[in-house]
This record gives C-alpha cells, sequence and structure tokens, in this order.
C-alpha cells in the first residue's frame, strides 16, 4: 500500500513538474529572428526555403528562412494566397526590421489588422533572411481540426510590395 502511494505522489509531482515547465515557456520556440538547432519540432525544406513549425494546445510557432537579404513571409489558412493571413518580414539598409500582417485578395495583398501575432520578429545575416512568429491557435483552426494549410515565399527587394521571386505551399499537421 505504502508502494502505490509513493508511486501516486511522484506521478503527482512529475505531473505538476511537467506543468510548470509548460506553463513557463520552457522548451518554446524564442522569437529572436535566428532558428537554433532543435528550437522547432518539425522542419519542411524544399529547395530553397526552409519552415519550421512547434504546434502547442494553444499557440502556433513558425519561422521561416529563405536565401536572401530582402524579404520572407508565411501566410496561413489557405494553401494560395488568396484568403491567406499574410505575415512578411525584413532587415532594412539601416539594420532596422520591418514586419507587417496582410491579407491575400486574388494576386495581391494589403495590411490588415485581423489577426495580431503574440510575436513577430525578423533578423538577417550572411544572406539569410528569417522570420518568427507566434500566433493564436484559436485565430486559424477550430478545435478538433486536423491541419492547416499555409504558404511561404521570399523576395529580393527590401519592401513589401516587389513580387516574390520563389513561393511553394505546404500542410501543417495540428496533432
Amino acid at each position: 500500500m505504502k508502494e502505490k502511494f509513493a508511486m501516486m505522489l511522484l506521478v503527482i509531482a512529475v505531473g505538476s513538474a511537467s506543468l510548470a515547465f509548460a506553463q513557463t515557456g520552457g522548451g518554446m520556440p524564442v522569437a529572436d529572428g535566428t532558428v537554433g538547432q532543435s528550437e522547432y519540432a518539425n522542419v519542411h525544406q524544399d529547395n530553397r526555403m526552409t519552415v519550421y513549425s512547434t504546434i502547442t494546445s494553444n499557440t502556433l510557432y513558425i519561422a521561416v528562412t529563405a536565401p536572401t537579404d530582402g524579404w520572407v513571409a508565411v501566410g496561413l489558412g489557405t494553401s494560395k494566397m488568396n484568403g491567406a493571413t499574410i505575415f512578411m518580414g525584413y532587415v532594412d539598409d539601416n539594420m532596422a526590421p520591418q514586419t507587417t500582417v496582410q491579407r491575400g485578395s486574388g494576386h495581391s495583398h494589403s495590411a490588415t489588422q485581423e489577426v495580431t501575432p503574440i510575436s513577430e520578429v525578423v533578423g538577417s545575416g550572411n544572406g539569410i533572411t528569417t522570420l518568427e512568429i507566434a500566433v493564436n491557435r484559436a485565430d486559424f483552426a477550430d478545435a478538433g481540426q486536423k491541419q492547416l494549410d499555409y504558404i511561404y515565399a521570399y523576395g529580393t527587394a527590401k519592401n513589401f510590395r516587389t513580387r516574390h521571386v520563389f513561393r511553394n505551399a505546404g500542410t501543417l499537421s495540428l496533432q
């Protein structure tokens, strides 16, 4: 009986420690404009860009990197630009980070205030630009939704209007 009671206390203590760890953000990505080794749980790499993600019950953490000194972007909610909420960023010539949230409409986009990211940080160095975002999961996925379509792209200019030189789409598993 004492052994079972001790084991229950151990399980409760470990469970409580795990909850405290998760609540303090331990092990979660840090939006600092760079991607550390093993910082994100998932990595999707194609021939030009890399998309990183960590999904929790409340938050979507996403980073994109591209071989450019210009802008990078990730759009959530669709596999096309139309209807996507697009997060964009670049570092300007004065080394000041520039970010924006845009709504895709047809083959264009414009600023929106429909979604406010928890964090949105861009960094650039050695010819690589990295955008990291954290957003409320509920803004993009219904309870029980298993997947989320996304788009990603980059351009060579340091503005939000110049056309992309590369684009692609993917699907995040929300499980």
